[in-house]
């Protein structure tokens, strides 16, 4: 009964480890890694999407940008950032201002949206 137990709760640590809050420095790091143009700027956008990366679909579905259309369950914060890369800045024109792009894409439906995103402190 014990190693049942024992291997119940190991089970039981391993599903909350997979339903994690990711850091900030995490996010961070993961943006660097795929190297992210402007990662301070996707930084903030992940940050405003996912509510400091607590929201529920960041935490349940690896969801830091807040994607509402197409894929939007990952597997790994990975995939969230590469479907960031492929999907919105792959679209960012050679020299482009970032918070200009964000606008001609229309990134988001909040005309405050790039003064929020310039408002965030990290």
């Amino acid at each position: 009964m014990i190693k049942f137990l024992k291997i119940l709760f190991v089970l039981l640590l391993a599903n909350l480890a997979s339903y994690s809050q990711i850091s900030t420095k995490e996010v961070e790091k993961l943006l660097y890694k795929y190297d992210i143009k402007n990662p301070d700027i996707v930084l903030r956008i992940g940050i405003l999407e996912s509510g400091w990366f607590k929201s529920n679909k960041a935490i349940n579905h690896k969801n830091i940008f807040g994607f509402e259309t197409g894929k939007k369950h990952f597997d790994t914060y990975d995939e969230a950032v590469l479907a960031y890369k492929t999907r919105i800045e792959s679209r960012l024109r050679e020299g482009e201002d970032y918070y200009k792009f964000l606008l001609r894409i229309k990134y988001a439906a909040d005309k405050r949206y790039i003064w929020k995103l310039k408002h965030i402190k990290l």
